[in-house]
């Protein structure tokens, strides 16, 4: 990822996911982890931290959330097409076997989603959404999370 989000702002959480469907693949390192942390956030910041049951959309509502972020990986540095399907399918597991966060930074235009594969500086570095999580300001964690993750 090419932007440092260490010093950045977060205005908004929303984190797509169907509840028992993610896969054990390395785009979801941690995500147990990851969710126990962002379901406390929700309970504490309602306004900022919002968890979507994806469960029941139809593979094209699915899709549409993954597009609208795939659009914005020339800014940040990053890849998704792969990690949310394939070449041929990009999108098509978005929020059910791998679950799609969106951070949203008073400091950026565009949302940072994960998990991703690093384009920028270690390309084809893959970084979970716990990993993205980790990357954010400590003072950003402990707002959000009650302490460092």
């Amino acid at each position: 990822m090419r932007k440092d989000i260490g010093g950045w702002h977060v205005v908004a959480l929303d984190l797509w996911y169907a509840p028992g469907q993610a896969r054990e693949v390395p785009a979801n390192a941690g995500f147990s982890k990851a969710l126990a942390l962002l379901e406390r956030a929700a309970k504490d910041h309602p306004e900022a931290v919002r968890l979507m049951d994806v469960s029941r959309f139809a593979e094209f509502e699915r899709w549409q959330i993954y597009a609208r972020h795939a659009h914005k990986c020339g800014f940040w540095g990053y890849a998704m097409a792969e990690v949310f399907g394939s070449r041929s399918r990009a999108g098509s597991h978005a929020g059910t076997q791998v679950p799609l966060l969106s951070i949203h930074f008073r400091e950026a235009n565009a949302p940072c989603a994960a998990p991703h594969l690093d384009a920028g500086g270690n390309p084809g570095a893959m970084h979970s959404i716990l990993d993205v999580l980790r990357m954010l300001d400590p003072a950003e964690q402990r707002r959000l999370f009650g302490g460092t993750v």
